[in-house]
């Protein structure tokens, strides 16, 4: 049996729950974090879990009411977060091994520009808001900007109001028509990972089996989605 995707409305969100025909654990109310292909991977991780028998739901990362929800333990986990998450967060979460998504994290400057990556940390660089790798590399740097978005950072750099800023590998690659005549330095390895509450840790294993399921069929969590096979 194919199992029903249902529209539900929880904490003000828009999220979309699917349900396996006879699972029998609650669902895990997860958040998808970081740019780009995060639709793609958040459906890709709904079919693994639906084949292993795992009930999901997905929240949308930007709203208040997740933050909320996230504060109020109502959150079962979060996707595409950085394999040293816990540097931040401490215990509460544990981690899935097999990872959603791998690249890298950049320093994005103009082509004619002399900043290396051994001497980025002395100039100006923006760097996205909430972002937790980005928050790592500008902990110690003194001319670091915060931005809200991209589309911000692309033009502060258009405009030589910073030296470059910090992307991913996928956020350098939605931007690079955009950014004409730049380069990116490769400052840090990046793989994006499923973490979930301490309490769950039980329920980590099986979703690492479920994830090493999918991607021994061929798959990758960042393959299109051409339907949507739960309807």
């Amino acid at each position: 049996m194919r199992a029903v995707g249902i529209i539900l409305v929880l904490f003000g969100l828009m999220t979309i729950q699917a349900r396996p025909a006879g699972a029998e654990t609650p669902c895990l109310k997860l958040v998808a974090h970081e740019t780009g292909i995060v639709s793609t991977i958040s459906k890709n991780v709904r079919l693994a879990l639906n084949e292993a028998g795992l009930c999901s739901l997905f929240y949308n990362p930007l709203s208040a009411e997740t933050q909320k929800a996230k504060e109020q333990g109502l959150i079962d986990g979060e996707l595409l977060r950085v394999q040293f998450y816990d540097r931040l967060i401490g215990e509460r979460l544990v981690i899935v091994p097999t990872p959603l998504a791998s690249g890298n994290g950049f320093v994005v400057v103009r082509k004619e520009s002399d900043i290396t990556k051994a001497n980025y940390k002395d100039y100006k660089i923006g760097y996205l808001v909430g972002t937790i790798w980005n928050k790592l590399v500008v902990k110690k740097m003194k001319n670091a900007v915060v931005y809200e978005n991209y589309q911000q950072l692309v033009t502060a750099l258009k405009l030589n109001e910073i030296d470059g800023f910090l992307a991913d590998s996928v956020a350098y690659m939605s931007l690079k028509k955009k950014l004409g005549q730049a380069r990116p330095l490769a400052i840090m390895n990046l793989s994006g990972h499923t973490w979930l509450l301490a309490k769950h840790k039980d329920l980590a294993v099986k979703v690492n089996q479920a994830y090493m399921a999918y991607l021994a069929k061929g798959r990758a969590f960042t393959d299109p989605i051409q339907a949507d096979h739960n309807h």
